[in-house]
């Protein structure tokens, strides 16, 4: 089925692909670059929903035509991508970085890659440039999507129901809308991923197929819909950023804009859509497939290289070649398999029903070969033997899981009864209680502690809630977006619980304190984690006031401890690094450089912890009873922070202690009375 070509709509495609490209590429002037996706969806949804209605009304919906068609569109480019980025990946990644892709590579493979990336690392967690098939999650989306609605669009046809796919549409959009905005309460990261939560944006699309356009009286109102749909679609992509509350509500305007643009009147074309209809924009929207699929790939093994992206003249240029990367492959990978017939060898009455068939064995037999290619460096662990065993062996060892005897650790949701089940083992055996308190910068000091101060008579119970600061009384937000509100919940738990036991003897405090938006910590990105911090009576959001709610949160909890006679210990963070310890040091191995490449001045740690390590050492003047104590004089020395010491790993990202660096840095840290 063909339904008529719009020069607009390819121009929406390169908003969409612009936006994307651009953000990915570390433009901070569109922050919200990232709903370019959310357009796609809708576009996508209306594209391939016009096609289905128009097939189930006139010559029957063929399941087996609607695959052939998807084949053709996606396969050729979706196959050499991954091929691609497996043999870039031969030649410049670590073999635990090379078995990564190539788990993406086998759940790309199956259109699963949402899945795999919902399990592991979220879009906005960590440095996604990574993952260099983490793109590919939209794709899986949309085939999953289109796995289900064309049996769904064939039943209601076969049924007679056709009339009805109006309000059922709608009741689609609403009820998995509603679920989405809903679902960012619990887990932000499977609203974002998961194909249900984000069906209401290609069923939007859906729903325009149903009225493709609208009429209107008068040119002006052409403009005006132009301008409103210009600002839906743009002010998210200035307004938005990672540390948003997204998708949900906040993904609807870009979607609702990508919509009024679909729906205009062809007889009263407006601004934006003679805009869209331009030749740079439309030439962008013809190869923008090509150029989703490639632009992430690109971004990630540049960033690989160098450490970072560039930016300026060498970032307009990088953007330049991904485009011409995109052309070529439109040309040569996107066009030849999408519009050249196959040669089935069958009769003229035959031939569209051979060519289904054969496309769809040919379809297969590829996704299989891929499968089996893939799967291979899974198998072969990445290929260590490329390394010298040095490197290999320092890239091979284990991260070590945060586990405890005694207490609870929290990675992503916070029981209603976390006060009572963190003490629940312990309480199984009386007597006095050592408890260490926070997220993960102290739960990678478990062992440690409970090696230290554990004995027959005293236990250690370890209380952690990762990427949850141990500030009760305050509310975290990440960045400008929303609050996490399990840390709140968290901390006024665990609080009660400290304030009232009489068995606590000490408590160890450890948190991720310089995790504020505004801070500059090393590196060239910013932590997307980073947060606000708020409390009811200081309710703004800015850096001075995470300081001061930090500030009396802290002094807060410290008073009412003490009053308890409880011993406390506030341990300060150890030194961050400008990128992932582990990982440069290894590469420094490989390539012959010096693994004080991947070290940090003590001068980058002051600067950027200054305004933190302020409020404790004003809480350690203000409590002179209390031990702050700082681990970071165990790692730095002369001048230099290093994670990597006489051939022993310290650090193993940017800033979390392996187990040896735990007992390192810990040293001299004695329970204080």
């Amino acid at each position: 089925m063909q339904i008529s070509y719009r020069r607009d709509i390819d121009g929406l495609r390169a908003i969409a692909v612009g936006g994307v490209v651009l953000y990915h590429a570390g433009w901070t002037a569109i922050p919200g670059g990232f709903v370019g996706v959310d357009i796609f969806f809708v576009i996508s949804g209306y594209l391939i929903s016009a096609g289905l209605f128009s097939d189930a009304g006139t010559r029957g919906l063929s399941i087996a035509r609607f695959y052939e068609r998807r084949i053709r569109r996606i396969l050729p480019a979706y196959a050499a991508v991954i091929l691609a980025s497996l043999f870039a990946g031969i030649m410049l990644l670590l073999p635990s970085e090379l078995v990564a892709l190539s788990k993406s590579a086998v759940s790309a493979t199956l259109f699963a890659a949402n899945i795999h990336f919902w399990t592991g690392a979220g879009y906005f967690a960590g440095n996604p440039l990574s993952h260099p098939l983490l793109h590919l999650w939209s794709l899986a989306v949309e085939e999953q999507f289109y796995i289900v609605w064309p049996l769904l669009v064939a039943a209601l046809y076969r049924l007679g129901l056709q009339r009805w796919r109006v309000p059922l549409i709608v009741a689609g959009i609403v009820a998995t809308l509603a679920l989405s905005e809903a679902m960012l309460g619990y887990s932000a990261k499977t609203a974002f991923y998961m194909a249900p939560l984000r069906a209401w944006e290609l069923l939007i699309g859906a729903l325009l197929a149903c009225r493709p356009t609208i009429t209107l009286a008068r040119s002006w109102m052409a403009h005006a819909i132009g301008a409103v749909a210009a600002i839906l679609m743009l002010a998210p992509m200035l307004l938005l950023s990672e540390a948003s509350r997204f998708p949900g509500l906040s993904a609807a305007p870009p979607c609702l804009g990508a919509a009024l643009v679909i729906l205009h009147d062809p007889r009263r074309p407006s601004f934006l859509s003679s805009l869209l209809s331009l030749r740079l924009p439309v030439c962008l929207g013809i190869i923008s497939y090509s150029l989703y699929m490639w632009h992430w790939p690109v971004l990630s093994f540049v960033w690989y290289v160098r450490g970072g992206l560039p930016d300026g003249i060498q970032a307009i240029a990088l953007v330049s070649v991904i485009i011409a990367i995109a052309a070529l492959s439109w040309r040569f990978i996107e066009q030849p398999f999408r519009r050249r017939p196959l040669n089935t060898g069958a009769t003229k009455q035959s031939a569209p029903r051979a060519t289904t068939r054969q496309t769809l064995v040919i379809g297969g037999a590829v996704l299989s070969l891929l499968l089996l290619v893939t799967a291979g460096f899974v198998a072969l662990r990445g290929l260590p033997q490329r390394l010298p065993p040095a490197a290999a062996r320092l890239d091979a060892q284990p991260r070590e899981p945060y586990e405890t005897h005694n207490g609870c650790v929290f990675t992503d949701t916070v029981p209603v009864d976390a006060g009572q089940r963190c003490f629940a083992t312990a309480d199984r055996q009386p007597g006095p209680k050592v408890v260490l308190w926070g997220d993960s910068f102290a739960a990678q000091h478990i062992k440690t502690i409970e090696g230290r101060f554990a004995t027959p008579q005293r236990q250690v119970v370890s209380i952690i809630a990762t990427g949850c600061s141990p500030l009760p009384g305050t509310t975290q937000y990440f960045g400008k977006g929303r609050a996490d509100t399990r840390c709140g919940r968290m901390n006024a738990a665990i609080f009660e619980q400290l304030r009232h036991r009489a068995d606590v003897e000490a408590v160890i405090i450890g948190g991720r304190w310089s995790n504020l938006y505004g801070l500059d910590a090393p590196g060239a990105a910013r932590d997307p984690t980073a947060r606000f911090l708020t409390d009811a009576v200081r309710p703004e959001h800015s850096l001075a006031t995470s300081l001061n709610v930090m500030e009396a949160s802290l002094d807060h909890a410290v008073t009412a401890l003490r009053q308890r006679g409880i011993a406390v210990t506030l341990l300060r963070e150890p030194p961050r690094f400008a990128q992932d310890v582990q990982p440069c040091i290894a590469r420094a191995l490989w390539h012959g450089q010096p693994p004080d490449r991947c070290a940090v001045t003590t001068e980058a740690q002051e600067r950027f912890r200054g305004p933190v390590s302020a409020v404790l050492a004003r809480i350690g003047e203000r409590h002179p009873d209390i031990l702050v104590y700082d681990p970071g004089t165990m790692m730095c020395h002369s001048g230099i922070c290093r994670g990597y010491a006489d051939q022993i790993l310290l650090t193993r990202d940017s800033e979390h202690l392996t187990r040896t660096g735990s007992q390192l840095a810990l040293t001299g840290l004695r329970l204080h009375q």
